[in-house]
Parts: C-alpha cells; structure tokens; sequence
C-alpha cells in the first residue's frame, strides 16, 4: 500500500523485539530534557507541543512505540535541514573549514 505522499510503506513488515517499548514517562522525560528549538521541519512548533503535553502524551507515546515495534520510521522523520557552520573565521574561503549541522524535526 502507499500513502497520500506516495511514500512506498513496507507491507510486510518484521516485529522487532531487541526494543523496549516506552512508556509515557519515559516520553514525557525525553521531551522535557530535549532542547525546544523548533525546526522548518516541523508541523507544529515545539512549544505548542510541549504546552499540550499531556493531551498530546498517550499518542505521541503510541506513535514512537509502533516505529520501535515495525521499524517503520516514515520519511518526514528522516529529512534534515543541513546548515553550513564555520569551525574559524578568517578562513572563511577553505571547504574544510565547514562542518555540516544537521536539523530534525523535533518528534524525530
């Protein structure tokens, strides 16, 4: 079957059992030690979500814990946003004075 983004989703997927599934703790713990920043990745920013914790828990909770099960972790997770970052200035001209810093979506 395919989605609406004609992302392909694998039919037959494998149960991984080498996962611990999370708890709501457990995801409440990582969402509240994790950095806030909102990314153009994401669809609602991340204080919004973070405010509506706890309505918001028992799905995200479910969601991340049926990717762990399937290994399904679907392509808008995958996606970056890759900013150039100097390591000097003054050396500005050098490509291997850049180091890449890659930017997730949040829930990823």
């Amino acid at each position: 079957p395919q989605s609406d983004d004609n992302e392909e989703y694998p039919g037959d997927i494998s149960h991984f059992d080498a996962f611990e599934l999370l708890s709501e703790d457990d995801v409440r713990k990582l969402v509240v030690d994790s950095h806030k920043k909102s990314c153009y990745l994401d669809p609602v920013p991340t204080d919004f979500l973070v405010k509506c914790l706890d309505v918001l828990l028992h799905a995200v909770t479910k969601i991340i814990n049926i990717s762990l099960e399937t290994g399904y972790f679907p392509r808008d997770w995958k996606e970056a946003i890759i900013l150039p970052i100097l390591r000097k200035s003054g050396l500005e001209s050098a490509f291997g004075n850049i180091r890449p810093i890659s930017t997730l979506a949040y829930i990823s």
